[in-house]
């Protein structure tokens, strides 16, 4: 799954990624995908992810076609080299605010910032529900 073959790609999915993508600012610790150097650019994700157990924000679009990019909380994440069933797919393994797990191409995803507070926040509103 996470073979050593160097990234071939992982340009936008969609018109409204690749704008997306040009229109966000990378730095203070936000990760935007780089299409010109796709082997530097998943490392850094790889970092970014491994801060804070990947806790932070995903913005990406949620499906082919949907014309609109959202940012979402994770409070895990995972970024993979190749997508199990076909190679040369980089993707993110997240979960998305309550929890539930998406496997996303990367070229899907327009940035990730990592940030602590989600993961504090989602194990706090759990620890709340508890008696």
């Amino acid at each position: 799954m996470d073979a050593a073959a160097p990234v071939a790609s992982f340009a936008a999915g969609s018109e409204i990624v690749a704008l997306a993508r040009q229109a966000a600012v990378p730095g203070n610790g936000q990760w935007v995908a780089d299409e010109a150097d796709p082997e530097r650019s998943l490392a850094a994700l790889v970092t970014a992810a491994t801060a804070d157990e990947g806790s932070g924000w995903l913005q990406w679009e949620p499906h082919d076609g949907a014309d609109a990019v959202r940012t979402e909380p994770v409070i895990a994440l995972t970024a993979h080299r190749h997508f199990p069933v076909r190679d040369d797919e980089p993707w993110v393994h997240a979960a998305i605010g309550g929890g539930r797990f998406l496997a996303i191409p990367l070229r899907f995803v327009v940035s990730y910032r990592p940030d602590p507070q989600v993961r504090r926040r989602w194990e706090q509103m759990f620890n709340d529900l508890l008696p």
